[in-house]
């Protein structure tokens, strides 16, 4: 199972956000790329098993991830290597 996604709002430099993307997808055994975008995003992809691709959509967009998930981060599903 893979998937696109895009992750908008205080997600830049400094966040956690690709250190997190990266510790998560190791954990999931998930594998695939994260950046960030010229307009404030973090854009990437992820390749995963159907169990692990379900956990890591439910991941990024849970609201108990805050503490690797900034406050005001939204996940939506469009389009740091891990």
């Amino acid at each position: 199972s893979g998937f696109r996604y895009e992750l908008h709002g205080r997600v830049g430099v400094g966040s956690g956000l690709l250190e997190a993307l990266r510790d998560k997808a190791d954990d999931l055994a998930c594998f695939g790329w994260a950046q960030e975008t010229d307009h404030g995003t973090v854009a990437g992809e992820a390749r995963c098993n159907k169990h692990a691709g379900a956990a890591f959509r439910e991941w990024m967009d849970s609201p108990d991830r805050r503490s690797h998930r900034p406050a005001g981060t939204t996940f939506v599903v469009e389009r740091a290597d891990f």
